[in-house]
């Protein structure tokens, strides 16, 4: 069975789907690779948001926060992690989705 999409991918998008597609098979396979510096990044500076939408990939009923143990309701992003995330992908330019 084939998946069905409408989505239409450009070049671009298409090289870099294959690109993270690639790492991640690599680094399933050799337990010493190193993935290169993602292009795109999203980041969760709070797990308290009460809003649960339907989409929500966390909220939903197979979601993480659904499934997943209380504590991690509350957990907030550490400013040093987010500076250090910052600093690393300084070089790459990575986008940063917040």
């Amino acid at each position: 069975m084939e998946p069905q999409t409408t989505r239409n991918f450009d070049a671009k998008t298409l090289r870099r789907l294959f690109g993270t597609v690639g790492a991640m098979s690599k680094a399933s396979r050799d337990p010493h690779y190193v993935a290169p510096v993602p292009v795109d990044i999203g980041i969760e500076l709070t797990n308290r948001c009460n809003q649960r939408c339907r989409h929500c990939f966390l909220w939903n009923e197979q979601g993480l926060y659904e499934t997943g143990e209380q504590k991690n309701r509350r957990h907030e992003l550490e400013w040093e992690v987010l500076d250090k995330l910052l600093r690393s992908t300084e070089e790459t330019r990575s986008k940063l989705f917040f």
